[in-house]
């Protein structure tokens, strides 16, 4: 684990006054996170409200259940593959095409209909959801970086 990594969990297993004056060990402060259901907020699994009904094989859909955890790793190097071919990605967790294109294989959508039929915030949020996914961050991390 990176020492940035521990520093930040250090600070939010301690209040302030503790963290001026105990020092924890890193198999403590690991101990202390399995102990509070951990502080990331991964969401592998759901069901996506949609802002406007999306329609799919003659299907109105008002929402659409992911599961981003049944993509295996090849099914992901293979998805950053084939879209490098297109265009350089510097960072496929944060790139959208990559996220919207994640979130298609865990839904069995095809990309094209999320990219013509979402609203843009839907499409804003569903990425957003991915790239959280990925990075093994919560969005509360996300936004202080």
């Amino acid at each position: 684990m990176e020492q940035n990594q521990v520093e930040k969990m250090m600070d939010k297993i301690l209040d302030d006054n503790e963290a001026t004056s105990k020092k924890l060990t890193e198999k403590e402060i690991l101990e202390q996170n399995d102990s509070n259901d951990s502080l990331v907020d991964e969401v592998p699994r759901g069901i996506h409200p949609l802002k406007r009904a999306i329609t799919f094989d003659g299907n109105c859909m008002e929402e659409i259940a992911y599961d981003l955890d049944q993509l295996t790793p090849i099914q992901y190097l293979n998805l950053v593959k084939r879209l490098s071919k297109k265009r350089q990605i510097a960072v496929p967790e944060v790139d959208m095409e990559v996220q919207i294109s994640y979130f298609a294989l865990s839904t069995g959508i095809p990309v094209t209909i999320l990219k013509s039929q979402l609203t843009a915030s839907d499409y804003a949020q569903i990425c957003g959801l991915v790239r959280t996914f990925l990075l093994g961050a919560s969005a509360e991390e996300l936004e202080e970086d």
